[in-house]
């Protein structure tokens, strides 16, 4: 199992609580102010933490359908399809999430690791320098722009 992934589904949860502490959260502390969609992305982050890819994709998935520009869950979508090694169907995600201007790194280091482990260098050198420009200290990006220049040689 590759270590960016196991650290990414990790992340699903810490992503999660980071949102649930935005001001706007903050508003009111009650369970009843969080949305229907809010509740049913936490149920599928912990579905996907607990590695219950199937049941989580579904929520993705549909979560995706009402709201398709919303970059974290492109992303949430893809590495879930990842996990399940629909690895096509998941880069599509990440990519969709890049085009939406992902606020976070974690969907350049996934994509361009899958595009590496296609040997599709080109394209990962492509989006590791896209994720670099807005993340300049990221270090799995900055690993993978290392690792793309020890292959070059």
């Amino acid at each position: 199992m590759k270590p960016v992934v196991l650290l990414s589904i990790a992340c699903l949860a810490s992503s999660l609580q980071a949102e649930a502490l935005a001001p706007e959260a903050l508003a009111s502390e009650t369970p009843a102010s969080e949305t229907p969609a809010e509740s049913r992305r936490e149920q599928a982050v912990t579905l996907a933490v607990d590695g219950q890819y199937q049941q989580a994709l579904s929520i993705f998935l549909d979560l995706v359908r009402e709201a398709p520009d919303d970059p974290a869950l492109n992303y949430y979508t893809g590495l879930t399809l990842v996990r399940l090694k629909r690895v096509g169907e998941g880069m599509s995600y990440f990519e969709r999430s890049i085009r939406q201007k992902a606020p976070f790194p974690q969907p350049y280091v996934e994509l361009a690791g899958l595009y590496l482990d296609k040997k599709l260098r080109t394209e990962a050198a492509r989006i590791v320098e896209q994720g670099l420009q807005l993340f300049p200290k990221h270090k799995p990006l900055l690993a993978l722009k290392q690792r793309l220049e020890e292959e070059k040689q």
